[in-house]
């Protein structure tokens, strides 16, 4: 069995104290959430860092609530309590119906919706979903907190917009109206080869935008354009 290579754990208390490991470790350090993507690469030795920060200890970062004509969802939540969520299931269909399909019941247990986005895998589901919801990530830093829209929070493979020392703390989804729906559907592997999340709105009873997203195997997460359609329409229009 492979093995890591030495490293230096750190059990943070808050996210403050993370922060100030990041800042004290450098490049050195890497967070642990679930740890499903990070620990086997440790095992084969691709990442070898010398001090782990583990976000699991810090409370305050798993929920799932109600505020403000939104729902926030706490970075360390974890795939289950996603998939069983009513709150979740009467306003994003989308979002619980995909984290079902993520992985088996024990990746599902352990692995987080922050850590899922914060990878950034194009293989993965959570970035799909999380964009095609169009959703609001909080992130802290030594700079302070501040929010980044999901459609520029993704850069690209492994990479995002959070800067160093920077932390996923919360993503908000704004709640639609009375008239939208959303779905997730995608092969059925352990790892996204290609999936693809959806919204529409019905804003006339009859005309529907949707807004579509995908993830793909070694591909770049997708951003397709909002597209509008109605009874009749011979094909999908573009809206913006």
């Amino acid at each position: 069995m492979s093995v890591p290579a030495a490293f230096d754990y750190h059990a943070a208390k808050s996210v403050d104290e993370a922060i100030a490991l990041l800042q004290q470790y450098g490049d050195d350090a890497k967070l642990l959430a679930g740890g499903h993507s990070l620990l086997p690469t440790m095992k084969l030795r691709l990442a070898q860092p010398a001090h782990l920060v583990d976000l699991g200890k810090i409370s305050g970062l798993s929920y799932i609530r109600q505020e403000s004509g939104a729902v926030e969802v706490g970075a360390m939540t974890t795939y289950t309590t996603i998939q069983h969520s009513q709150l979740l299931h009467h306003h994003f269909a989308l979002l619980p119906e995909g984290t079902a399909l993520i992985g088996d019941q024990q990746v599902r247990n352990r692995g987080t919706i922050g850590g899922g986005i914060a990878h950034s895998d194009p293989a993965a589901d959570m970035p799909g979903i999380v964009l095609a919801l169009k959703a609001d990530i909080l992130v802290r830093g030594p700079n302070g907190a501040r929010s980044i829209q999901a459609d520029d929070f993704f850069k690209g493979m492994f990479e995002t917009a959070l800067q160093p020392n920077e932390i996923v703390t919360e993503i908000r989804f704004a709640i639609p109206h009375a008239h939208t729906g959303s779905a997730y559907t995608k092969l059925k592997q352990s790892f996204s080869l290609r999936g693809r999340g959806v919204r529409g709105s019905s804003y006339t009873g009859w005309k529907w935008h949707l807004h579509c997203r995908q993830c793909c195997h070694n591909r770049s997460i997708g951003k397709s354009q909002p597209r509008q359609w109605g009874r009749g329409s011979p094909r999908w229009e573009e809206t913006g």
